[in-house]
């Protein structure tokens, strides 16, 4: 799976391209002590049980990879140390029966990269990530699994030419980071 790839693909908050610090700690960037102070507070209160926690600056603020109850996860800040929201991995088969149905009509002959459970301050959502021949197609679900949102993503040609080389078998179940 592509590191930090919700954080591509929740389109409404703006997010762009990771640059990794990995350290395990608050993110290295211009900004003061106290303000990556606040992120870090504010994370430990949320995520008291979270273990293997790593911090990445993104071009909008900081990304969070830890894992909670065995799960991966991911929670994101924006640049003013604002929690935005909270992705939790989960199988293609959590998804609500809607998504599912959606997905196989539209989608069965592409491979589902990641599915994730997200958990806005205002409400909660699905997003999967579905690899189609040419493209990352984003997609985001409702609670029922109405899709509500699509964005795509071009595969780099590197990423095209190794799918060729490896003959990907797009069809294949995931487990989506289980």
């Amino acid at each position: 799976m592509r590191p930090y790839f919700f954080v591509l693909t929740i389109a409404l908050l703006g997010i762009y391209a990771c640059g990794g610090t990995g350290s395990g700690t608050a993110p290295a960037q211009s900004t003061s002590t106290t303000q990556i102070s606040s992120v870090q507070t504010d994370f430990k209160n949320r995520f008291p049980t979270a273990s293997d926690i790593e911090w990445d600056t993104v071009e909008d603020g900081y990304v969070a990879s830890f894992v909670s109850n065995n799960v991966p996860c991911e929670t994101f800040y924006d640049s003013k140390n604002t929690f935005q929201y909270t992705g939790i991995f989960i199988d293609q088969t959590e998804l609500p029966a809607a998504a599912q149905v959606y997905l196989a009509k539209n989608y069965k002959q592409d491979f589902v990269n990641a599915c994730m459970q997200v958990d806005f301050p205002e409400k909660k959502a699905y997003n999967v990530e579905v690899m189609t021949d040419t493209d990352y197609v984003n997609l985001q679900f409702d609670l029922k699994g109405n899709m509500i949102q699509q964005s795509k993503d071009p595969l780099t040609d590197e990423e095209m030419q190794a799918r060729e080389e490896e003959g990907v078998d797009d069809t294949a179940p995931t487990t989506n980071g289980k």
